[in-house]
């Protein structure tokens, strides 16, 4: 885990928003599954910040009982626990492959996603 209380604005990171489904929209899902008798599943991404690749340039000190005793610093690819902007890397991450694969971001709401599957409506709510 990074230790991301040491971060500092505009230094370390600029932006740590991260958007969810608002709660009336999972509302109005959970409605249309109920009226259409549709089948409603829920899957948790284990590790799933650990998906996500940086933009920003950032260092770590070497983790605890991994020193080498050189001093040297660990640069990042990819987002960790623990980093200010984690959560919206990996939201970001997860969105981008979602387009990419045929979904269509909802207007009223962008996160929540549609695709058309087989004449069927294939709809992802993004919560925490």
């Amino acid at each position: 885990m990074a230790r991301g209380f040491t971060q500092r604005h505009g230094v370390d990171y600029d932006e740590v928003f991260s958007p969810v489904t608002r709660l009336g929209s999972v509302r109005c899902i959970i409605g249309i599954a109920a009226s259409g008798n549709l089948k409603l599943t829920q899957f948790d991404v284990y590790s799933a910040f650990l998906y996500g690749r940086l933009q920003a340039t950032v260092y770590m000190q070497q983790p605890e009982g991994y020193q080498d005793g050189s001093g040297r610093v660990c640069k990042l690819k990819r987002s960790l626990y623990g980093l200010k902007q984690t959560s919206r890397v990996w939201n970001q991450t997860f969105s981008d492959f979602l387009v990419s694969i045929g979904f269509v971001v909802s207007k009223a709401d962008r996160c929540i996603y549609v695709r058309l599957v087989e004449g069927r409506n294939l709809i992802v709510c993004l919560c925490r």
